[in-house]
């Protein structure tokens, strides 16, 4: 009956196969927006502004999907309490032989019941180090969005920048075109020639090239994205608002960056947590060194006599020479291993926040010097050199080369410009910890914001939804 009862209390597998064809549709659906919530979606609510797109990455990201996956695999092992052992049941057949053994009862039945008490708190230890896994890999799962959200801060300022080059080119082309009309009426005033227009012309044409090469470049970077936040390119759709943040005159002092780097910097809280994971671990060995109550419950017939015999036994193992020596050398090592990690991390995290906060010092001053000081010469030159060039006292190629260093200098400043944002993007990452922000950013809304606690082995919480922009510290997480 107790056999009976115990298999009957096992769980039973259920299959539950997989099916490549419906999930391949349904990612597809999912990152088209092929839905009822998506066609609801309002105009406003449906542009690609940043928050868009970090809301987008927090429900539909790949890696985020992962790793929270992974979270909840390890959430589900904590909440089930670590049971006691399983009690023995032996039974059997003794055979009396012998001149004092009757001829009838010589085979009787005998058996037992064993029971295993934990002296120690191995069970206790073993219900901490499972609900510290589950810890370490929320901070895994938080640290994971925060890098990816750094991450898509850096390719959504590429992809806007590539639009805007886009349309530079445009206007540029355009620009060269006016001019190409100019040298026409200029022929026909004999002040020019054929091949001055011949040469504007080919300006044009490289102008409407280098739109060509742009598109192809923002191309592959909304492929980047559309892998970055697992949505389809096509619903890329620029709103008519500002998309970029503000840049400051320079970044904040050293002192302030490491203030926020305790609390925000992703490789830190992982290692906290691995440290936390290994003083588990620690306690667990050393809880294994006290051995476990052995309680046996023997019957058996008298082959001889009409009577049964019942008995008591206890066993303990005496912990003279094994004492779980080799988990706990290891344990303390490795213990003593993730605090050398931490601190090496620290130093490199140090010299990230120094180069990167130079890096951005530098672009600023580059940035500012192309767009304040070599702009307005090269309009100046394109100006002076257009009414030259109508009052017949100028030439054709002179024009040429000053409409040619103001095309080249509005490209520069928008390199300079995208050098100067990776550069703050740099300085995020090196913290961990957004600085700027992006129009329709809010702090409320930053990955991190709500995040529960991992409960006992006995709560049942429910799984965590992933905010769409990681900032907030997070007690015992990203601090």
């Amino acid at each position: 009956m107790a056999l009976a009862a115990a298999v009957a209390g096992c769980t039973s597998y259920q299959a539950k196969p997989l099916d490549p064809p419906a999930i391949l549709a349904e990612v597809d659906r999912q990152r088209r927006g092929d839905d009822a919530a998506s066609t609801a979606e309002s105009a406003a609510e449906a542009a690609f502004t940043f928050a868009q797109a970090a809301r987008w990455m927090a429900e539909h990201g790949p890696d985020l999907r992962e790793a929270r996956s992974q979270y909840e695999t390890a959430l589900a092992v904590s909440r089930v309490p670590t049971p006691l052992p399983n009690p023995t049941i032996q039974a059997g057949l003794q055979h009396a032989f012998g001149p004092d053994v009757g001829p009838i009862r010589r085979v009787q039945p005998f058996g037992g019941l064993g029971l295993t008490l934990p002296l120690g708190r191995t069970r206790a230890c073993q219900n901490e180090l499972n609900r510290v896994i589950a810890e370490r890999l929320h901070v895994e799962l938080e640290a994971r969005h925060r890098e990816i959200y750094l991450d898509l801060r850096r390719s959504y300022a590429q992809w806007c920048v590539a639009a805007a080059r886009i349309e530079t080119g445009k206007k540029v082309g355009e620009s060269f075109g006016k001019s190409v009309a100019l040298s026409r009426q200029l022929v026909e005033a004999g002040v020019a020639t054929s091949l001055d227009v011949g040469l504007l012309e080919l300006e044009q044409g490289r102008a409407e090239a280098a739109v060509l090469s742009a598109r192809h470049d923002l191309a592959g970077l909304e492929r980047e994205l559309s892998r970055l936040i697992g949505v389809h390119a096509e619903r890329f759709v620029a709103p008519s608002e500002p998309l970029l943040p503000d840049l400051p005159d320079e970044p904040p002092a050293p002192g302030e960056l490491i203030a926020v780097l305790l609390d925000h910097h992703p490789a830190l809280a992982r290692l906290r947590a691995q440290y936390e994971e290994a003083e588990a671990t620690l306690r667990l060995e050393i809880a294994r060194q006290w051995p476990d109550l052995q309680i046996g419950t023997p019957f058996s017939s008298d082959p001889d006599v009409r009577r049964t015999v019942i008995g008591l036994s206890l066993g303990l193992e005496l912990p003279l020479l094994d004492r779980n020596q080799p988990g706990i050398a290891k344990a303390h090592h490795q213990r003593e291993e993730v605090r050398l990690k931490y601190e090496a991390a620290a130093n490199r995290a140090l010299a990230d926040i120094e180069g990167a906060r130079q890096a951005a010092a530098r672009a600023a001053d580059e940035w500012r010097f192309v767009r304040q000081t070599l702009l307005p010469r090269a309009e100046k030159n394109v100006d002076l050199a257009q009414r030259q060039l109508q009052a017949g006292s100028g030439d054709t190629l002179g024009f040429l080369t000053a409409q040619r260093a103001r095309a080249e200098l509005v490209v520069e400043a928008l390199e300079a410009e995208l050098s100067l944002r990776e550069a703050w993007v740099d300085l995020e990452q090196a913290i961990g910890k957004p600085l700027l922000h992006f129009p329709g950013e809010s702090d409320a809304g930053r990955p991190g914001a709500a995040q529960p606690e991992v409960a006992a082995p006995s709560a049942t919480p429910e799984s965590p939804e992933t905010s769409a922009t990681p900032e907030r510290p997070v007690r015992r997480r990203l601090r």
